[in-house]
Parts: C-alpha cells; sequence; structure tokens
C-alpha cells in the first residue's frame, strides 16, 4: 500500500487500525508514515505530543508554536511565515496526521484532532524531548525541551519539583491554570532563560514580574484569563517576543508605555470584552494584531509600521483611528462586530492592501465617509484582490458623496455612472456581499475573475458593471477584456 495515497491510508487508520491495537508493532507501523517525513515536519508532528488526547487543536494557535519553536522557516525573504506554517499543516492533514478538521463559513481552516493512535505515535517519537505531564505520572529529564501540564497546579509556593533538572527549557505550558503567587516568577525566570513558550493562563496572577526580562529569547507568551490590571513596562525589554495573549483580563486598564519596543512582535491580543461573539473570529488572517479591547487603548496604539495584516474585533468606538491608513505595508485588514463603529479613515492609499473584510458593523453607512471622489485607477485600492462585506445592514454606499441619498435632485444617472466608473477596483478577483439590503453604490468591479457571491443585498451595482462600455485592462493576460468576462463562479440570492 502506497504511503502517499491517502484514499487507501485514510480508510487504514480508521477501520483497520482500531482492530491492530493487541500489536506490539503498532508504533512500528505507524512509523512508515512518520519516517519519510522531512526534519521540519517531524518537529511540527512530535510537538503535538504536548496536547492532550482528543483535544481540538486551534490550528493558529499550533502554527504560532511552531513558529516560535523555530520549526517553520522560509527561504524565501518576505514571505509569511504564517502562511508557511499553514502548509506545513496540510502536508501533515495530507498524510491522515491530524482529523476531524472543522472550517468556518469561508472554508478556512480553524481547528483539528488527532487520532489517538497519531497522538501515541508523536508521544513515542517526541521520547523525553517533549513531555505532557499529567496526575501522578513525570518523565521529565535533565534532556527535556518541551514540558505542558494537564492538570490545575497549585502555583502559590513553587513551581513544579521536577521542572528545575531541565535546565534548558523552551516550552512551559500550563494548560489548566490553578493558585499563583510571586515565588514561581523568581524560579521560572532565574532557572528558565532559553524558553521560548510561556503559557500561564487563568492562574489568577494580578501582576507580572519585572523579573521577565531575563527571559531574552522568549517569542510567545500567554497570559490570557489572568487578574493583571496593568502589564509591566520590563515585557517591553522581550524583544524577541512575536506572541503576546492577554485575552480574558477583564481588569486590564493599560499597555506599557514602550510598547512600541516590541520590535517583532505579529500578534497582540488583548481581550476585555466578556459580550464578544465568536472571539475566534470567522476569517483567516495572518500576521494579526486582533484586538478586543476597551475605547481608550485602540487609538492610542501605535502598531509597528511594517505590520503586514490588521485585525479588529469587538471595538466600541465610533470613529476608527487615523493611523491605519498611515500603516503602507498592510496587505490584509479585517474589521468584524464593531457595533457602533461609524467613521472609517480612507483605506484606499494603503497600496499593499490585497484583502479587506468588514463583517458585522452595524451602524456603518458609509465605508469611507471622508473620501475624496477625485480619485484615479492607479491610487484607488491598486492591489486588493479580495472583498467581504458582511452582516452590514445600514451600509448604503462607499463613499457618501456619491451616494443617491446626498446626490442633488438635477444629478442624472449618467453623472453617477460615469463618477461611478472612475472608482472601479482595478485589480479586484473576488468579492463577497452579504445580508447588506440598503447597499446600492459601490465602485464597480469589471475584473473579477475568481468569484462574485452577492446575498441580501442590492444587485445594482453588478448591473452597473455588466453595463460597462469602456474595455477593462486585464492585468493577469495584459489584455483587454469585456467587464465580468473572465469570472469562473456567480452566487446571486435574493
Amino acid at each position: 500500500m502506497s504511503l502517499k495515497d491517502r484514499a487507501q491510508w485514510l480508510p487504514f487508520i480508521q477501520q483497520e487500525l482500531p482492530n491492530r491495537v493487541q500489536d506490539d508493532n503498532i508504533i512500528d507501523t505507524l512509523k512508515l508514515s512518520y519516517d519519510p517525513l522531512p526534519s521540519y515536519l517531524k518537529h511540527c508532528f512530535a510537538y503535538c505530543s504536548l496536547f492532550p488526547k482528543g483535544h481540538k487543536i486551534d490550528v493558529k494557535y499550533m502554527i504560532r508554536l511552531w513558529i516560535a519553536q523555530g520549526f517553520v522557516s522560509s527561504s524565501n525573504l518576505g514571505e509569511c511565515l504564517e502562511i508557511v506554517g499553514l502548509r506545513c499543516f496540510e502536508s501533515l492533514l495530507w498524510r491522515s496526521f491530524f482529523h476531524e478538521v472543522e472550517k468556518d463559513g469561508l472554508d478556512n481552516i480553524e481547528s483539528c484532532k488527532m487520532h489517538d493512535f497519531m497522538h501515541d505515535l508523536a508521544t513515542h517519537v517526541a521520547g523525553f524531548q517533549s513531555i505532557k505531564v499529567e496526575r501522578g505520572r513525570n518523565r521529565i529529564r535533565e534532556m527535556t525541551r518541551h514540558v505542558s501540564f494537564d492538570t490545575e497546579l497549585d502555583l502559590s509556593q513553587q513551581i513544579p519539583i521536577p521542572l528545575p533538572c531541565a535546565k534548558s527549557l523552551r516550552t512551559l505550558i500550563l494548560l489548566q491554570g490553578g493558585e499563583w503567587d510571586e515565588g514561581p516568577w523568581v524560579s521560572i525566570c532565574r532557572d528558565f532563560r532559553h524558553l521560548r513558550v510561556l503559557v500561564l493562563s487563568d492562574f489568577g496572577m494580578k501582576e507580572v514580574s519585572p523579573l521577565i526580562e531575563k527571559i531574552k529569547h522568549l517569542k510567545y507568551l500567554d497570559l490570557s484569563d489572568n487578574e493583571i490590571e496593568a502589564l509591566s513596562n520590563s515585557v517591553t525589554s522581550l524583544v524577541n517576543l512575536q506572541v503576546l495573549k492577554l485575552n480574558g483580563c477583564t481588569k486590564l486598564k493599560k499597555l506599557p508605555r514602550d510598547i512600541g519596543k516590541l520590535i517583532n512582535l505579529r500578534h497582540l491580543d488583548v481581550g476585555c470584552y466578556r459580550d464578544v461573539i465568536d472571539r475566534n473570529g470567522g476569517t483567516q488572517s495572518w500576521i494579526v494584531i486582533q484586538i478586543l479591547i476597551y475605547i481608550k487603548m485602540l487609538p492610542s496604539l501605535r502598531p509597528n509600521w511594517s505590520l503586514q495584516e490588521l485585525r479588529v474585533e469587538g471595538y466600541g468606538g465610533m470613529r476608527f483611528p487615523s493611523w491605519v491608513s498611515n500603516i503602507s505595508n498592510l496587505a490584509r485588514i479585517c474589521l468584524e462586530s464593531c457595533k457602533r463603529l461609524k467613521h472609517i479613515p480612507p483605506l484606499d492609499g494603503i497600496l499593499s492592501l490585497e484583502e479587506l473584510s468588514i463583517v458585522g458593523l452595524d451602524d456603518l453607512e458609509y465605508i469611507d465617509s471622508e473620501g475624496d471622489r477625485g480619485r484615479g485607477a492607479s491610487t484607488f485600492f491598486p492591489s486588493l484582490k479580495t472583498l467581504v462585506i458582511y452582516g452590514c445592514f445600514r451600509l448604503k454606499g462607499w463613499w457618501k458623496r456619491w451616494s443617491r441619498d446626498e446626490m442633488n435632485d438635477d444629478s442624472d444617472e449618467s453623472t453617477i455612472e460615469e463618477g461611478l466608473i472612475m472608482l472601479c477596483f482595478p485589480c479586484l478577483s473576488s468579492l463577497f456581499i452579504s445580508e447588506c439590503p440598503n447597499l446600492t453604490s459601490m465602485p464597480l468591479f469589471p475584473t473579477l475573475d475568481e468569484g462574485l457571491y452577492l446575498r441580501r443585498t442590492s444587485s445594482m451595482p453588478l448591473q452597473q458593471t455588466m453595463k460597462m462600455t469602456s474595455p477593462v485592462y486585464s492585468s493577469s493576460s495584459s489584455t483587454f477584456t469585456r467587464p465580468l468576462s473572465k469570472l469562473k463562479r456567480l452566487y446571486v440570492f435574493n
């Protein structure tokens, strides 16, 4: 049987393998699929032994852990590591190392599980390098590099006794929370200075020790669901930090004043709203700042100008900060569940923007209420390829000045259409609009070639696009074509 033929291998895993559970050579059988893997995939797979059996694994979370440990790399300068990590996951999924994949409404992978036998294989190949500690069991050795505790811990006095022997620990994940005091901070910061990943969530922790600055190599820090009111400025000394998770810290009032010093920060999750629906979001996004924060925090935040993707979920303000227009390297923006948001600064001048998602903005009437009607095609979203607008029930148009509600009575249809043609998306490939019943005016989209999905929204922009008489330049073929002549998929629902 070819181990590369997933159609044959998957039934073996699901049906034949359970019947061989008594076979002493079961691990040897499974290793036939593991041994041919390249070394980086072997590291990624073995690391998953830190998760409990049957655990639903957040795929984005897992990929960020892989990146923090250096398992994921790219030879192409500037290539997004999260995308590379996703390809690693898909390679393992194709070989049936993962199963029970769950996706969101846009077909993006959210979670997965490992079959129990595959988990046994991961534990076997990890050996003493990666240890998941359960109640009453301890296999930690000096050579151990990665540890997770799948049991509630009392850390009010000291860290677990077996840990100090693992002086070169790279990962410390405490899965179940417990009790906390200042003592463990001293031990962790003194004994484990090589840590790359530190997860200390749900311990009732009230402050972060200044000693944390000693863990210079730390790349992933999760302090979620604690009682922290103010994060110590010493955290900003962790210049290698890529991920900082503070979601569920409902008492958090402010971020460190020098947070801009975290030049390698890729993901900042500050979750302070108790009633936010679907915190995990609905779109797959990489190199993300995911923000669920108080109104006061977002305007004062100054992300690194090299940021490539911004995701803001649950922001409670009425006006979005103007700094977003100045982040010239942004490739992806997602604004979701910002229920009171009425004003978005102009985004069309972000030359590198490729994907824009606007989801669940209940009060938004115009996407750009400040925009200038005179922009030409060369400066109007010159790189935008994917646009998603969903659940914006009050949305009327793109620019307020070109809305039919705002035009003078003597403005005829030809004047409006001429203005809209000036505002065509020059290279848009996919457009998804759903649950926007009042949206009747927006820039036209003659270059669509991948897909157009319209549900419970006006078909007027589609009709105007199809009526365009000017030829459309196709960047993919360097030719002039008719509007929508390259479209592969069309879905229109009333």
